[in-house]
């Protein structure tokens, strides 16, 4: 047994070694597999560089300056400033997968380095639009944040942005309306079909079966068409119209044919003349009409006559003054003949003298009625006249006395009033100014303490200054090179320092240099002076 036992020892042992070097080759193995991994990293990077090293040798070179305004100089095209966070914040608020940092850096980008390809030609929203995989409407943002900050299309001449060409407007074409196939009229089928019909059918049918029917009704043009075709017995205040040609749609006619059947329908001359006629009409349905064609307004003297004869029987009533006349004649050419006629002069100085008669009669039938009954009325209404006015005078001289009277007492009233308000106003006054004196004493108290901390400082630096100079004199004689010194500054206040001799002289040597340079400034840079001659 002890033999075993001996046997194995040796074996554990063994396999105890073996099992260390395992590990540490393990260990040994990941360790290089990391330094590989980084070196890797590490060549990826530079592999990573030295590409766009080579792209750059093929990149087009600049030959056209690029100009941005004064405003935009905040721009970095490496980077992202806030201004562009706050305009287009849904590129940096992580809301979509689709918009972020990145897709807007390489949009915006894209479309400045497109722009500074050619810079004097005017980049289109289209263009970009092309070439990038986004939604139109982040483009379309981008674009115009861009382009509003002058990072593109800047200082462009106009004629070379785009525009929509297409032939000049000429107005040679001509259009011809029709009905639509969907508006046909609707004639309802007869119950019964009579054998015998008469003239009253027939005419009823007639007026059924109108194929001309209007694709649109002007109801404005009602009254137009009957002051156009009214009777002579009417009045002829013309409203000025525009007739269309139904088919060729042609406003600019003086004569045309209207149908006497269809109102809205009238044809130009041209039309007329080819037999451009719609359903079922001829040229019998039509009737020549000229806008031009003025009225006969040449009267004969059976007219005037006759006018003169209405106006006596009629007076005011023209319609059938009009009447009476029985000839194509209207209300405005009968009154502008009636004023044009001649007027005899005698009958008017004979109407202007019965009239100055009559008044020179009425005026001396009031003086023959006056009698002593109306003097004395006369009399009694002047003295009623004048009391009223003595007493009116009387009350206006005893209501100003009474409002003198309230004005002195309201003063008297207010006197004491404003004496109080004056006494508060003082009071005040005197109060503010016993602070301001207050403050004034307490201001001189502080300066008084402080120009007296001010001398005993003085005083403990004088005091210190001397036993330093004593210390120094013993450190010179005993032969020691290190020397104290005073500083003092606003911050740290006053301190001790040592200093070598060397030191010292250098620090000497400088401050002579610094002083022998800022005389020489001041004396090169001030005026010479002329000093004038003395005799003695």
């Amino acid at each position: 047994m002890a033999e075993q036992e001996s046997a194995t020892t040796p074996m554990s042992k063994a396999d105890s070694v073996e099992n260390m070097t395992s590990i540490n080759l393990d260990t040994a193995t990941a360790v290089q597999s990391q330094a590989s991994t980084e070196e890797k990293k590490m060549d990826y990077d530079n592999e990573a560089q030295k590409l766009e090293d080579k792209a750059l040798v093929f990149l087009i070179k600049q030959s056209r300056p690029v100009m941005i305004p004064d405003f935009a100089k905040w721009f970095d095209i490496n980077k992202i400033h806030e201004i562009e966070k706050k305009s287009l914040p849904e590129f940096f608020n992580e809301t979509s997968r689709f918009k972020t940092e990145k897709a807007y850096k390489d949009t915006r980008n894209f479309i400045i380095n497109t722009y500074r390809l050619s810079p004097f030609e005017y980049l289109t929203m289209t263009s970009v639009r092309r070439n990038i995989a986004m939604d139109i409407s982040s483009i379309y943002k981008i674009f115009k944040f861009v382009e509003k900050w002058g990072l593109i299309n800047y200082r462009i001449d106009p004629r070379s942005k785009s525009s929509i060409m297409g032939p000049s407007f000429t107005g040679h074409f001509k259009v011809l309306l029709d009905t639509p196939d969907g508006l046909k009229p609707h004639v309802p089928m007869a119950s019964e079909v009579s054998k015998k019909r008469t003239r009253d059918d027939i005419e009823y049918l007639d007026s059924l079966t109108n194929n001309n029917l209007a694709i649109r009704k002007n109801i404005y043009d009602e009254l137009q068409d009957f002051n156009s075709f009214k009777s002579a017995d009417k009045s002829s205040t013309q409203i000025h119209r525009t007739f269309i040609c139904h088919v060729c749609s042609n406003d600019s006619i003086d004569v045309y044919y209207h149908n006497l059947r269809l109102r809205e329908a009238n044809l130009c001359v041209n039309c007329y003349e080819i037999n451009h006629f719609t359903d079922n009409f001829n040229k019998e349905d039509y009737v020549k009409l000229d806008i031009n064609a003025q009225p006969d307004t040449n009267w004969s003297d059976q007219e005037v006559v006759l006018l003169l004869e209405g106006l006596e029987m009629y007076e005011n009533d023209w319609d059938k003054i009009i009447k009476h006349i029985a000839n194509n004649k209207t209300i405005e050419q009968c009154i502008e003949k009636y004023i044009s006629l001649p007027i005899d002069d005698k009958d008017l100085k004979e109407f202007v003298r019965r009239m100055k008669a009559k008044q020179i009669a009425q005026n001396e039938k009031l003086d023959t009625k006056k009698t002593p009954l109306d003097d004395e009325k006369l009399r009694l209404i002047t003295k009623t006249i004048n009391s009223l006015k003595l007493s009116l005078e009387k009350n206006i001289d005893e209501k100003s006395a009474r409002d003198d009277e309230k004005t002195n007492e309201l003063i008297k009233e207010s006197q004491p009033v404003i004496e109080e308000l004056k006494n508060t106003a003082l009071s005040k006054i005197d109060t503010e100014f016993k602070k301001l004196y207050e403050l004034e004493r307490k201001l001189k108290m502080s300066l008084d303490s402080y120009t007296k901390e001010h001398e005993n400082l003085t005083n403990d630096r004088m005091m210190l200054s001397k036993q330093i100079l004593s210390i120094n004199k013993e450190l010179s004689n005993s032969n020691v090179e290190k020397k104290i010194i005073l500083t003092s500054s606003s911050s740290n206040g006053i301190q001790i320092k040592l200093l070598n001799k060397q030191n010292e002289i250098n620090e000497n040597k400088q401050k002579l240099e610094k002083l022998k340079a800022t005389e020489i400034e001041s004396i090169s840079h001030s005026d010479i002076k002329k000093y004038a001659v003395v005799s003695l």
